[in-house]
């Protein structure tokens, strides 16, 4: 008797559809991005290389220095912190009043513009599909 398998397919999300459209969007500029939440410094949804995934709660633990400063020296609340190296940029945007920290890395070359009017038009959605 032989057993016929079916292939395996795997239901996206809401959220991995979100962040399949962003990473569409943004075509080849996009070179990783990732969801973290700043409460347990987890990884909640990361698209990234393989060397790159240990590294993202590094940039929960920027952005709460980030936000202890502006506290003390009474500057408002971080939005967004920018990282520019020789290479590509490193966007993280807080989400939901610190909850939540999304980073976008791209290619240099990218309008920052752009990616910024993307996070702006997606990061609704996504809180939505997390909480």
């Amino acid at each position: 008797m032989t057993v016929q398998t079916r292939p395996y397919f795997h239901t996206p999300s809401r959220l991995e559809m979100l962040f399949q459209s962003f990473q569409a969007e943004l075509g080849t500029d996009m070179l990783g991005t990732y969801l973290l939440s700043a409460k347990d410094n987890k990884l909640i949804y990361g698209i990234l290389n393989p060397n790159q995934q240990e590294y993202p709660s590094f940039y929960t633990t920027l952005m709460k220095i980030a936000n202890l400063i502006s506290e003390k020296m009474q500057l408002g609340q971080v939005e967004e912190n920018l990282i520019i190296t020789d290479q590509f940029y490193i966007l993280t945007r807080s989400l939901s009043q610190n909850d939540y920290y999304w980073g976008v890395m791209i290619n240099k070359q990218t309008p920052l513009g752009s990616v910024r009017i993307l996070i702006e038009r997606y990061s609704p959605q996504i809180l939505l599909a997390i909480v």
